[in-house]
């Protein structure tokens, strides 16, 4: 027994002294992690990066997926993206109201996705997460060594997702437009109600002179006609009646009727920058 116990000692202080070496290192080598191990890592690894890097931002982009395909580098300098996969807006403005970047002057608000706040995400840069994070490095999902050795092996083998077969591409479309014509009653009790904390948000933000433009996703021709998608430029436009949405007309590309494949991303990030 006092044999195991001594072993155990030696580990903990080991693994104690490993993690403060590994701690002090963080600050002095850069790792450019951009990607995680997962589409809830990733959203992390935004956030913190966005929280705890200082980013010098005057104009801030929040929404979902359709949004999170916007690349920083298609956007000109003091552009950042706080687009949330499977998240939506109100999660991105929650973390502006929190952690405000100091330069912040105008907020690009995503309409075609509007969700609940990911409590479980804002989560993770609050409390004591947020203290342990600041102050302890290797707290942050980017710093995991899982994480940096992925991202080593995505540079050095670059991998660019190939375009969905037709036949793929007919399936997701006729899924989506199938969701997008059924606007029940209970779906638009929740867009009400995501609609007012989405209000609320705004409110308190431009009582801090932040303005905000809302903008609209370029989809499939087919989803923008929808039920559901004319409902929501409808409720936005009752409730925002002074904003105009910002959005392009020309045909864009997508991979399942509302994403936008990489070329046709970069497009859109091109019209943003030229209307801005």
């Amino acid at each position: 027994m006092h044999l195991f116990t001594f072993n155990f000692k030696q580990v903990l202080l080991l693994t104690i002294f490993l993690l403060i070496g590994y701690s002090l290192s963080l600050h002095f080598i850069s790792f450019p992690i951009e990607t995680g191990q997962s589409q809830f890592q990733e959203n992390k690894i935004k956030l913190e990066n966005f929280v705890f890097q200082d980013q010098i931002c005057d104009k801030v982009i929040v929404g979902s997926s359709l949004s999170f395909r916007l690349r920083a580098e298609d956007l000109e300098s003091g552009f950042c993206n706080l687009a949330l996969a499977g998240s939506s807006a109100t999660t991105g403005l929650e973390v502006l109201l929190d952690h405000p970047p100091s330069h912040l002057k105008t907020i690009l608000i995503e309409m075609n996705v509007l969700r609940p706040e990911d409590r479980e995400l804002l989560n993770s840069i609050q409390g004591i997460s947020y203290w342990l994070k600041k102050n302890f490095l290797f707290f942050q999902n980017r710093y995991q060594p899982v994480t940096i050795g992925i991202n080593y092996l995505r540079q050095k083998i670059p991998y660019v997702p190939p375009a969905p077969a037709e036949s793929q591409f007919q399936f997701w479309l006729k899924e989506q437009q199938r969701d997008y014509e059924d606007l029940s009653e209970t779906y638009q009790q929740g867009f009400e109600a995501n609609l007012a904390v989405l209000k609320d948000q705004i409110r308190r933000l431009e009582n801090k002179n932040i303005h905000f433009q809302l903008i609209e996703l370029p989809m499939d021709p087919s989803i923008l006609n929808s039920k559901k998608h004319q409902y929501h430029r409808r409720r936005f436009s009752e409730v925002f009646p002074n904003k105009n949405i910002l959005t392009d007309n020309s045909i864009y590309a997508t991979d399942d009727g509302l994403h936008l494949n990489y070329s046709s991303a970069s497009k859109f990030a091109a019209f943003l920058k030229s209307m801005l």
